[in-house]
């Protein structure tokens, strides 16, 4: 959860607040500037306060840390809230504001989950007996469903975690559905082949759990392989 630097100061004088909740606090003060500089909303003096705010943090200046991390803070604040629309003198979300809220609080990220669920159900029930190469495209229906329940389930924990989302704000997370897909096509395939040797018609609704849960996971699968690949390399 973000810290609240008032609450911080009330606990106790500078010197016994750590630097690892600084630390943590500048973590998510960092993201909140990134999503408005990708919204649009000038951001610049609270981040320059931020940086002002790290060199404290690295010098172990706790006190004066924590003081400029107040300061950009506020000039965030008051960046959004000068971002704002004006309709007959009451100011009202912009888009600019719209989005960066939706980038913070993950808005974005729901509505794709929530339209991929829908996508992936509509194909289930056009396309129930479709197959590629003896392949069942449910398969790959299910762990693409399974993937995008991941991506709801992935913003809802940042938000119990931190109270803002830092894994789901960026558009990376559209390609996982459909890598998601891939996977549980060729789990499918591995599943049915002689290496296991089991009647795959009697054992459909097992695969189904196995692919909904391969698409589920399929964000730690990219990842693992990702630094798999990435050590083999070095």
């Amino acid at each position: 959860m973000d810290l609240n630097v008032s609450e911080l100061e009330l606990k106790g004088p500078p010197q016994e607040i750590g630097a690892e909740d600084l630390r943590k606090s500048l973590g998510y003060l960092r993201e909140k500037i990134n999503a408005a500089h990708e919204s649009s909303i000038d951001a610049q003096k609270s981040y320059d306060l931020y940086t002002l705010a790290v060199g404290d943090l690295l010098r172990e200046d706790i006190s004066s840390g924590l003081s400029r991390h107040k300061e950009a803070s506020w000039e965030l604040s008051r960046a959004v809230s000068t971002s704002k629309a004006s309709f007959r003198g009451t100011s009202i979300p912009s888009a600019r504001t719209i989005s960066y809220f939706s980038k913070l609080y993950g808005f974005y990220a729901v509505a794709f989950g929530i339209i991929s669920i829908a996508f992936f159900d509509s194909l289930l029930s056009s396309y129930p007996n479709g197959s590629v190469l003896g392949v069942p495209l449910w398969s790959a229906f299910f762990a693409g469903m399974g993937s995008s329940v991941q991506i709801l389930v992935g913003v809802l924990r940042d938000l119990l975690d931190d109270c803002l989302v830092t894994r789901y704000r960026r558009p990376w997370y559209i390609v996982l559905p459909l890598l998601a897909a891939i996977f549980g096509y060729v789990a499918y395939l591995l599943l049915s082949s002689c290496i296991f040797a089991f009647d795959t018609r009697s054992q459909e609704g097992d695969i189904t759990l196995i692919c909904f849960a391969i698409g589920f996971t399929t964000n730690w699968i990219a990842r693992e392989l990702s630094s798999t690949f990435d050590v083999r390399s070095v």
